[in-house]
């Protein structure tokens, strides 16, 4: 593998700067878009009462405004427990011994209904002492559910997805007290026997033969509960934390599957199948990359809306880009660790991870996405470098940007 380091600097001569308009991508890792990401949750955006840190709004990221909090008179809510893993705080559910448990939901559909194609991803641990059919995702109707009509996205020790009468058990699942990344996903018009998981990254093998082809009906969602015929299941209400869930409308290309994973599992320091990065000890945040795997590519990767790498030149079947930054201040400038003097610099450093060669690449980086510039400082170049000192580089990048 090839490694280097990026940032951003500014230089005083002249260059006219073009603005670049931000096209960048809605959800983990710049995978998805405002078509087909239907709802995008993290646990560091949300609305939390102290002094206990009852969650009273999470927000969803993918620009539909989909928003969850509380949807039944009296009911519990979540907690947020801070610095649970790699900095990132987590939601924290308790099922209250299952007479009424913590939950969130959302009054409304979610793009996804009868049998369209789906993907569901959701980053937990489950501290169930015993295996129950927790829920960690439900879309459905509000007190009302028909038979193979709901979608239950389960966080079990076998984790399934249960339609109300037909369910899909998978051979492995989130065992009690293990971080876990699930990832759901079904064709259109899929029978039950078609529904598809990974866990971590490792495809898991379903238990159902059944051909029925489960028809939802949705106007409602619940996070960390489900209901069964319109009566909330007292066994599906969840205990454990949670880190993130995405839901995107349609299936993902196993390429797009790969930075999904590789995103999720740099952030939040899991081992995943088919990782392509590095550097999460010290470059983990935002990670997202170019890929090529399975006869599919994802060649548009955005780490946040700052910084896109796209185009390769040379791409081929098994060749991947990753990139990462180490969360320091993108805010303002500073002149600490710079080349010269005349130039100012972002603490933040992306690290790249490339396999194979995937030729040369277009680096953008919206305008919009930068603090304002010194005064008489209106270049805008790149810093990369290979031995982690940017006061001796190679020659930087300049350009519009």
């Amino acid at each position: 593998m090839k490694q280097t380091r990026l940032l951003p600097f500014v230089l005083a001569f002249l260059l006219i700067l073009a603005p670049l308009t931000a096209g960048a991508q809605v959800g983990p890792g710049g995978v998805g878009s405002m078509t087909n990401t239907q709802f995008w949750l993290r646990s560091d955006s949300l609305i939390a009462i102290q002094p206990l840190f009852f969650v009273t709004s999470w927000y969803d990221l993918s620009g539909h405004m989909r928003d969850f909090g509380a949807v039944v008179t009296g009911q519990t809510v979540p907690s947020v427990t801070p610095d649970v893993i790699n900095g990132y705080p987590a939601v924290t559910f308790t099922d209250q011994g299952g007479l009424g448990g913590d939950f969130l939901g959302y009054n409304g559909t979610m793009g996804i209904t009868g049998s369209d194609a789906a993907t569901v991803v959701i980053v937990a641990r489950n501290t169930t002492a015993a295996d129950e059919q927790n829920g960690g995702l439900y879309l459905g109707q509000k007190n009302l559910g028909g038979a193979n009509a709901v979608r239950s996205y389960g966080l079990e020790y076998a984790d399934a997805v249960r339609f109300n009468g037909q369910s899909q058990v998978f051979n492995d699942g989130h065992t009690a007290n293990s971080w876990r990344i699930i990832y759901y996903t079904n064709p259109s018009g899929a029978s039950v026997s078609a529904y598809g998981a990974y866990l971590n990254g490792t495809p898991l093998t379903g238990s159902s033969t059944s051909s029925i082809v489960p028809s939802l009906v949705s106007n409602f969602a619940l996070v960390g509960a489900t209901q069964m015929n319109g009566s909330y299941n007292p066994a599906g209400y969840f205990n454990g934390d949670m880190l993130e869930i995405a839901v995107f409308s349609g299936q993902l290309n196993d390429a797009e599957r790969v930075v999904l994973h590789n995103n999720l599992g740099a952030k939040y320091l899991l081992p995943i199948a088919d990782d392509h990065y590095a550097w999460e000890v010290t470059h983990s945040h935002d990670v997202s990359g170019i890929a090529a795997y399975n006869g599919t590519t994802f060649t548009n990767a955005w780490s946040t809306g700052m910084l896109s790498v796209t185009s390769p030149s040379g791409l081929t079947e098994g060749e991947y880009l990753f990139f990462g930054h180490n969360k320091a201040n993108a805010k303002t400038w500073t002149t600490d660790e710079v080349p010269a003097p005349g130039t100012f610099r972002l603490a933040r450093e992306w690290r790249f991870d490339e396999t194979g060669d995937v030729g040369t690449v277009t680096v953008s980086i919206p305008a919009s996405s930068l603090p304002a510039f010194p005064a008489g400082y209106p270049t805008l170049g790149i810093l990369t470098d290979a031995d982690g000192d940017f006061l001796y580089q190679v020659p930087p990048c300049t350009g519009p940007h």
